[in-house]
Formats: C-alpha cells, sequence, structure tokens
C-alpha cells in the first residue's frame, strides 16, 4: 500500500516556501519541509512535473499512477491512497487510472529522482524509529 503518495500536499504544486506553512501544520516539523531542503524538493518537483506534463498529466496523476505502475512491474499489487480535500481534486486523482506508465517511463522517473533524491529524511530523527515496524 502506497501512503502519502502525494507527499503531504507538496506535489500539487500549492507548498512553495517553507515559510507558508501555518502554525500547527504538522509539515512545518518534518525536515523535507525544512530551509535547506524544500528548495532541493522543489527542483526535484519541477524536473518530475515536466515529466507528468510531457505524458499528458499532471504531477498529482503521475504520483497516483507511478507506484501502481511500480508494482505492476514487480508482479505485485499496489494500491495508492491519496488524500483528497476538494471534488475537484478527487477529480483529478480518479484520472490517475487512465495514466499508463510503460517501463521506459519508470526507468526514465528513476533516473529524475532515485531512491535516496528527495532532499531530508520523512519524519524527524525521534519518528523514524517508528517505521516500518
Amino acid at each position: 500500500m502506497a501512503y502519502a503518495v502525494l507527499v503531504r500536499g507538496f506535489v500539487g504544486g500549492g507548498l512553495t516556501d517553507v515559510k507558508r506553512l501555518e502554525n500547527g501544520d504538522l509539515r512545518a516539523r518534518m525536515p523535507r519541509f525544512q530551509p535547506g531542503n524544500i528548495e532541493k524538493n522543489l527542483d526535484l518537483r519541477a524536473k518530475l512535473e515536466a515529466f507528468a506534463k510531457s505524458k499528458g498529466a499532471t504531477l498529482t496523476q503521475l504520483s497516483i499512477a507511478w507506484p501502481i505502475a511500480m508494482g505492476a512491474r514487480a508482479g505485485v499489487f499496489v494500491a495508492a491512497i491519496p488524500g483528497s480535500k476538494t471534488r475537484a481534486h478527487l477529480e483529478e486523482n480518479v484520472k490517475a487510472a487512465d495514466l499508463k506508465l510503460s517501463d521506459a517511463d519508470l526507468d526514465a522517473i528513476a533516473a529524475i529522482a532515485p531512491p535516496g533524491a528527495a532532499a531530508g529524511s520523512r519524519y524527524p530523527d525521534g519518528q523514524m524509529h517508528r517505521l516500518n515496524v
């Protein structure tokens, strides 16, 4: 099961600066959204956005379709769990089912964003030990 495939709203493009995070926003404490990391991750997002556009899709749709396609390539079923706060976002998410990614597409995505490409850890150090337990 692919969890938080939209990276807590990051791939949708709304977040461009950590200073825009409101008080109480969980992301304000996450390393990937901190100064020094967010700038690198915004650059990575822009590259993935350009690839998505070349496929006639949004980055949101690519972010949902990618883990499903990776699972299919490995011979396993993967379900992606995107969050949606609006009907428009839900409709955009559903269109990810129409995006078919070839092995060449998956290789291109891996070249843009190989494992470990995101700057900063997923959670603060005190929480990382709880993953995959």
